[in-house]
């Protein structure tokens, strides 16, 4: 089993606010098939179905839309939406391909990506709210 424990820093502290205030930030790239990467922050959201990728930052990895859905989010109710195939490397821990793949959003602010249960299934993951870490597990 392979562990990855990630701390939530703040000016390069430990920081156990920060994962409250800002929810379990992690570090991920995306990779296109022919090799493009794309690194920014990937959120951790326990609420999504499925993983979403920016557009912006899945169209600079080059990744192909391979179909279209339907999405609904907290904000939007049935948008039709790209669908990519590529790769999200967390935290430089596990590479995850999304099977069905992943759903393009606006994300903005520098999030890249968000995780979905549809990758958190294949995991074991601990919040530890008073120590401002994140443990996940493959």
């Amino acid at each position: 089993m392979r562990i990855a424990s990630l701390d939530v820093l703040a000016n390069g502290e430990p920081a156990p606010g920060e994962l409250h205030r800002h929810g379990p930030i992690v570090d991920v790239v995306l990779r296109g098939p022919t090799g493009e990467a794309v690194s920014g922050k990937g959120i951790i959201d326990t609420g999504a179905t499925m993983t979403c990728f920016d557009e912006v930052a899945a169209k600079r990895a080059k990744m192909p839309v391979i179909r279209t859905a339907t999405m609904g989010s907290a904000t939007h109710a049935n948008v039709i939406v790209p669908v990519f195939a590529g790769q999200v490397e967390i935290a430089g821990f596990a590479n995850f391909n999304p099977e069905a793949g992943a759903f393009g959003a606006q994300l903005g602010d520098s999030i890249v990506a968000l995780i979905g249960r549809d990758i958190l299934s294949l995991t074991l993951m601990i919040y530890n709210g008073l120590q401002g870490k994140i443990t996940l597990c493959i």
